[in-house]
């Protein structure tokens, strides 16, 4: 479901459903986060373009139950 969103057609199916919930109503595991934040640090793409930006992340991790820290380690 969250790879579906990052295309540029998303199922339409997908989008209404993701689109019809609320943020308490969405959850990702542990290891799905961290590819996620693993993936936006290697796009390319313009910030204004991403689906997924830092504000996402921030705000994902601090939902995070398993406390994920979205923070870059540099």
């Amino acid at each position: 479901m969250v790879s579906e969103l990052r295309r540029p057609k998303p199922n339409p199916d997908v989008a209404n459903f993701v689109a019809g919930q609320t943020g308490d109503d969405l959850y990702v595991t542990e290891v799905t986060f961290a590819e996620i934040v693993y993936g936006i640090e290697q796009l390319s793409d313009p910030p204004g373009e991403r689906i997924f930006d830092r504000g996402w992340i921030t705000r994902f991790g601090r939902c995070s139950r398993g406390g994920f820290s979205a923070s870059r380690r540099t």
